[in-house]
């Protein structure tokens, strides 16, 4: 089964903003390579100039004043700019197959309110994430797995 993204909705020279949510695990030098490989690969598929935040970044800079957890996914994936009035983040990019509770709770709520999200996987084409598969939710470093669907190239 293929599918398409919304990706292309944004205005043609606003760049795509897009959240990679990147667990805790990975290091500096992996965070960057991995930024830089998710706007590479999705300037190359919108035709996009792409600005990737890293969830590790974003989560320490922007944490403590949400009041807490389930604040802070609210906000990550529902919060507008105060200049624009859009949403923060155009799309968010998993990076790994199985993802953490926080991690899990933005992608659960992006797919609730419609928003785009996809997985990368190095090497493979982006593919859309369908939903998300509650395996263990005592495990709250991987108790969620993402189900895909490539993306129609």
């Amino acid at each position: 089964m293929t599918s398409s993204t919304p990706l292309q909705e944004t205005a043609p020279q606003a760049p795509l903003k897009v959240l990679a949510l990147i667990p805790k695990s990975f290091g500096s030098p992996a965070r960057a390579e991995l930024k830089a490989q998710v706007e590479s690969r999705l300037g190359t598929m919108t035709g996009k100039r792409v600005e990737v935040t890293d969830s590790i970044d974003w989560h320490r800079g922007t944490f403590g004043s949400s009041g807490g957890w389930d604040d802070w996914i609210w906000n990550t994936v529902s919060a507008v700019d105060y200049t624009t009035r859009k949403t923060k983040f155009d799309a968010f990019v998993t990076c790994v197959q199985d993802l953490g509770r926080a991690n899990a709770g933005i992608v659960k709520l992006a797919l609730r309110n419609g928003r785009a999200v996809l997985h990368w996987k190095d090497q493979e084409p982006l593919a859309v994430v369908q939903k998300l598969d509650e395996r263990d939710s005592d495990d709250w470093v991987g108790g969620w797995r993402v189900c895909t669907t490539q993306i129609q190239g």
